[in-house]
């Protein structure tokens, strides 16, 4: 048996929000957030697209980006504010 914890207790969220006649998020390329991701030390495992919003499922974390915002979530230890 191990001393380690079975999850991860540290939970990290960085929301951005855009200034009102700021270009869409939802312009930028997958790309792009795949460098952002991976400054957070996480890489993207699945994507989803709407019209309206993009989700990335990555490894221990979560991106979800809107015309007007991005969220990113991580249970882990992973580097939240270096992505940005």
């Amino acid at each position: 048996m191990t001393d380690q914890p079975i999850f991860s207790p540290y939970e990290q969220r960085l929301e951005l929000r855009c200034s009102q006649g700021a270009s869409s998020l939802l312009l930028l390329s997958d790309q792009f957030w795949d460098e952002v991701v991976e400054h957070a030390g996480a890489r993207v495992l699945l994507r989803h697209a709407t019209p309206y919003f993009r989700s990335y499922v990555l490894s221990l974390s979560t991106l979800i980006v809107w015309a007007d915002r991005c969220v990113l979530l991580t249970c882990s230890e992973a580097g939240v504010i270096e992505a940005f």
